[in-house]
């Protein structure tokens, strides 16, 4: 939650508004009596009376080289941030009651959300981006979960904003697997990926039998499976994971060898 010194921050640095000034004035009135709201549902919640409802407990991390509580305040609340402002997404479609899970075995909170449709828990649970300027966002509050690796598979939006994902992860302590070459060099820890040099080859040499001649008709279409393994051991390292020295031997591209890439 943040503080009023923390919004009047925000207004000067991130909004450019200059102290003095009645628009300052408004905003940071505007943004008091959000927090005021907020501290009033959470201090005495509502219980909307909605058609669905999903529960689940929730815990963070304290393995000891992936510990959640050793980051310092400013981290950990810079991944809730982003959390939060996935959450704010779903204002009026999703109401949330978050309540102390004593006595839930070894889980620290339980989680209550309400709605009116059931595609919405599905999407908020899920963790949405339409584009790339949401996927920070969203791979924060992935992040934030309970989950062990993330699992990336391509697509438009995640190879464009790999980065934010990949950092996300890293802050987070949580090993990336994917399937370009491009992710293993942008912090995937292990990488399967098609051999797109390969693939041209092949193509190539199809388009070369129609050339001369050849019926395209009586071409069977053939799926081009062929994939290299890349393993990124500085990855690994930044997570204290030791890899099977005979995947290591198996790679076709080693990043972080001791000798260099290779």
């Amino acid at each position: 939650m943040t503080t009023d010194e923390e919004n009047r921050q925000r207004l000067t640095t991130q909004e450019k508004l200059e102290p003095e000034s009645e628009a300052f004035k408004a905003r940071l009135e505007e943004l008091t009596r959000l927090r005021q709201e907020y501290e009033q549902y959470r201090l005495y919640p509502e219980m909307p009376d909605w058609e669905i409802m999903c529960f689940y407990p929730m815990n963070k991390r304290r393995e000891a080289s992936d510990n959640w509580y050793s980051l310092d305040f400013a981290a950990r609340k810079k991944l809730m941030a982003g959390h939060a402002r996935v959450g704010r997404k779903f204002s009026g479609r999703i109401s949330q009651l978050i309540t102390g899970s004593t006595g839930l075995d070894d889980w620290e909170w339980g989680v209550t959300l309400m709605a009116h449709q059931l595609d919405a828990v599905k999407e908020i649970v899920y963790v949405p981006a339409e584009t790339a300027t949401d996927v920070p966002d969203a791979s924060a509050a992935l992040m934030s979960r309970d989950i062990d690796a993330v699992l990336q598979i391509p697509g438009n939006l995640t190879a464009s904003a790999f980065g934010s994902i990949s950092e996300a992860a890293r802050r987070s302590h949580i090993p990336v697997f994917a399937f370009q070459k491009s992710q293993a060099i942008g912090g995937a820890m292990v990488v399967v990926a098609r051999d797109y040099r390969d693939s041209g080859r092949h193509a190539a040499h199809l388009a070369a039998r129609i050339m001369r001649g050849e019926n395209p008709a009586k071409i069977p279409l053939e799926d081009f499976g062929k994939t290299s393994l890349i393993v990124n051991l500085d990855a690994a390292r930044a997570l204290n994971i030791s890899l099977p020295p005979a995947l290591v031997r198996s790679a076709k591209d080693v990043i972080g060898a001791t000798g260099g890439n290779r």
